[in-house]
C-alpha cells in the first residue's frame, strides 16, 4: 500500500488483522502524516498530567490558530519540537504554536520566533517568541528520550498522539492513539497499529510517548511518514540521535553561520525583509503578498505588514476642496460638500461639511492650508475630479460617499491599489497639509 505522511488523529474503525514487518519498513521521508484514527480524547495508557496532555499542541499559520497542519510537543519553556517536513519552505514568523484542547477555540496561541531545522533528520525545533509557561502557568513541558531503548520496549504499547484527520465528522481536535512498538531501529521508532489504531493526515510531528524504567513519561520520536490506511506501520524520528542538537538549541547555542552584520531582528532592503534565523540569511520578498516592510515589534523585527487602510487618512477625515474623505471600516470614502450645498470645513474632531465658514482652532488637524479671505469660498481645485456617480455609497449619516477603490485604499509603496490614492489627490490639489496628519497604527 503506498505511503503518505500524514497529521495525526483519532477515528473509530472495525478491528483488522494486520502483518508485523520483518524489517523496518521503507517508508519516504518528508511527508505529511495523517491524523490518528480509532483514538480516545484521554490518554489510554500513558499517565499525562493535564499540563502535559497541554504541552500537545499544534502547528498553524501565523495569527490564524483554527488554521492547523501539524502537531508538536512543548519540550521547554519556549521551545516545541515538530517534524523537520513541517516547516520546510516555511519562515518561523509565518508560523504560530496552539495550545488547547481545539484548534478552533485556543487556550492561547504562541508566535514562534525561529523555525529550527535539524541538518540531516526529521526533526525541528520552534522557538517561542515568548515564554509559554509564563503566559500559561498550567503548561507542563515533555520530557523526550535520552536513552537508546531499553529492556521490553520493543514488543511494548506505546501512546501517540495529535490534531490530525479522524474521518468523523463529530471528532476533531487532540486525539490519542495506543499502538505497537515494533522496532526501535538506527533513525526511527517503527510502530504498528495493528488495524485497529493509528497516526493520521495531520499528526505529522507528533508524539509516541513511552514510560521509561525511571517511571518518566518521555518522547520517544515524532511522526515522521507512515501508511496511508491510518491504521498500520507508521515510523517516528528518535529522538534521543538528536539529544546533543536539542540540547544546544534549548542552551541557546547556535551554529556558526554567515549572516555578517544582520541579527534576528533584520532589516528591509526596498521592500524585502531579510533577518538572520539560525545561523542562516532569510528573506520574504513584500511585493509579493501587496504588503510593505516595515518594524513590527522587538519580538517581530522588520518583516512584511499589511499597509495601513486607508494611508494617512483616518476616521475624522480631512478636506479636499469641499470633498470630505475619511477611512471607515477599512476603505477610504468621500463626501461631496457641494450636494448638500455646503462646504468643507474642519477643526479638533475632523473633517465635515457646513454652511458657512468656521475659523479653524490653532490645534485643528488641518490648520495651514491656503485659505481664502473668505473662509466660506475655498480655493478652487482644479485637478479634483467630479466623483463618480457608480461609486456613491450611503452615507450612514445621510450624507453622500464615494469609494475610490472598490477593495480599500492601498496608497502606501507596494500597496497594491488600483485607481489614484487620496495622497495622489492631495498632491495634484496642492494642499500643504500631511505633516499634520498623523500616520495610522498599523
Amino acid at each position: 500500500m503506498p505511503s503518505l505522511v500524514r497529521p495525526i488523529a483519532l477515528v473509530a474503525l472495525a478491528l483488522l488483522t494486520a502483518c508485523a514487518p520483518s524489517g523496518e519498513p521503507n517508508l519516504p521521508v518528508g511527508q505529511v502524516v495523517d491524523a490518528i484514527r480509532n483514538g480516545s480524547r484521554d490518554p489510554q495508557i500513558t499517565p499525562l498530567t493535564a499540563g502535559q496532555q497541554l504541552a500537545l499542541g499544534w502547528l498553524h499559520d501565523a495569527g490564524r490558530p483554527g488554521r492547523n497542519f501539524c502537531t508538536g510537543t512543548l519540550i521547554a519553556p519556549q521551545y516545541v519540537v515538530t517534524a523537520r517536513h513541517c516547516v520546510e519552505g516555511r519562515s518561523g514568523r509565518t508560523i504560530g504554536f496552539g495550545v488547547g484542547v481545539q484548534p478552533a477555540e485556543p487556550v492561547a496561541s504562541f508566535a514562534v520566533q525561529a523555525a529550527i531545522a535539524h541538518p540531516t533528520l526529521d526533526i525541528a525545533l520552534l522557538h517561542l517568541a515568548e515564554d509559554a509557561v509564563a503566559r500559561v502557568p498550567e503548561l507542563e513541558p515533555m520530557a523526550f528520550n535520552r536513552e537508546p531503548g531499553w529492556a521490553g520496549l520493543e514488543g511494548s504499547e506505546v501512546e501517540a498522539g495529535g490534531f490530525g484527520e479522524t474521518y468523523d465528522p463529530s471528532r476533531s481536535g487532540q486525539y490519542f492513539a495506543v499502538v505497537l512498538l515494533r522496532q526501535f531501529g538506527n533513525e526511527f521508532v517503527v510502530v504498528d497499529g495493528q488495524g485497529r489504531q493509528g497516526i493520521c493526515f495531520g499528526d505529522s510531528g507528533g508524539p509516541v510517548m513511552a514510560v521509561n524504567p525511571a517511571g518518566t513519561v518521555v518522547i520517544l520520536g515524532v511522526e515522521s511518514s507512515g501508511d496511508s490506511s491510518c491504521v498500520d506501520v507508521d515510523r517516528l524520528t528518535r529522538l534521543d540521535i538528536a539529544a546533543g542538537w536539542i540540547d544546544d538549541n534549548l542552551a541557546g547555542i547556535m551554529p556558526e553561520g554567515m549572516c555578517g552584520d544582520l541579527d534576528d531582528l533584520g532589516r528591509c532592503t526596498q521592500n524585502v525583509a531579510e533577518w538572520c534565523e539560525n545561523g542562516v540569511v532569510r528573506r520574504q520578498n513584500c511585493d509579493q503578498g501587496g504588503q510593505l516592510c516595515d518594524f513590527v515589534n522587538e519580538e517581530v523585527g522588520y518583516f512584511c505588514t499589511d499597509p495601513p487602510p486607508c494611508g494617512e487618512v483616518d476616521a475624522r477625515g480631512v478636506c479636499d476642496g469641499d470633498v470630505v474623505a475619511r477611512c471607515r471600516f477599512g476603505r477610504l470614502t468621500f463626501e461631496d460638500c457641494t450636494q448638500l450645498g455646503e462646504t468643507c470645513q474642519s477643526d479638533r474632531s475632523g473633517a465635515f461639511c457646513a454652511v458657512g465658514g468656521v475659523e479653524p482652532t490653532p490645534d485643528a488637524a488641518v490648520p495651514d492650508a491656503a485659505v481664502a479671505p473668505d473662509a466660506a469660498d475655498p480655493v478652487p481645485d482644479a485637478a479634483m475630479p467630479d466623483p463618480t456617480p457608480d461609486a456613491q455609497l450611503a452615507d450612514a449619516e445621510g450624507g453622500s460617499e464615494q469609494a475610490r477603490n472598490d477593495d480599500g485604499c492601498q496608497s502606501a509603496p507596494g500597496g497594491g491599489g488600483s485607481g489614484m490614492s487620496l495622497l495622489g489627490l492631495l498632491a495634484l490639489s496642492a494642499l500643504r497639509r500631511r505633516k499634520h496628519l498623523g500616520r495610522l497604527a498599523q
